[in-house]
């Protein structure tokens, strides 16, 4: 669907299956993809108007096209907000459902792992690997901190996305080949390692 409530009403589903095959044993991770690539046709909506804003790509470029050549989108940072309000409220419907399980040892399912939520993307028209946020929630058994904004340091040319993936692999349990935490995984253009200061 190409309808923003639909999408994420769609989503909320699988988030209710993935919960549930993680909960029961099935599978160990899950990965959930909200809208359809760059997210070129849907329109989500504008909670202060009620109506269905332009398609989500356009707002992203602050542009009326798929690249930087069409009009600007008046207030389209303040239209993304309210898109991004609206992700954050379906990953925190995410983290309720893995909450409501309490597993034999009195713990939460959602603190035995890590849900993850980013953005494949630091901006519109450049499609930069550069400062996309993610957010982390759940410690992996107190592998992660919790609770803190972390800015990770990086030069202009070595983005982290290594060290992220590397980072919430090893909370999972991942190794390397020689048997310690997996630090080594990612493109082979860009810095390996973990982000220690997401480490508890």
């Amino acid at each position: 669907s190409t309808d923003g409530d639909e999408v994420l009403a769609t989503v909320r589903l699988h988030m209710d299956i993935a919960v549930l095959a993680v909960a029961c044993g099935t599978t160990r991770s899950v990965a959930i993809q909200v809208g359809n690539g760059n997210d070129s046709a849907t329109r989500y909506r504008d909670p202060t108007t009620g109506q269905l804003m332009e398609n989500f790509h356009y707002i992203s470029h602050r542009r009326s096209s798929h690249d930087a050549s069409g009009g600007i989108i008046a207030g389209s940072d303040v239209l993304h907000s309210r898109v991004d309000a609206q992700f954050a409220q379906t990953f925190n419907y995410l983290l309720d459902q893995l909450a409501a399980y309490t597993l034999p040892d009195g713990k939460k399912l959602v603190d035995q792992g890590v849900s993850v939520w980013f953005n494949d993307l630091g901006n519109g028209p450049a499609h930069s690997a550069r400062h996309i946020p993610f957010v982390l929630a759940g410690s992996c058994n107190g592998y992660l901190k919790q609770g803190v904004a972390v800015t990770a340091a990086s030069g202009n040319s070595s983005p982290n996305l290594n060290k992220m993936l590397n980072t919430i692999g090893a909370a999972v349990g991942l190794k390397n080949a020689a048997g310690g935490p997996l630090d080594d995984f990612g493109d082979p253009t860009l810095p390996k390692g973990l982000l220690t200061e997401l480490l508890a």
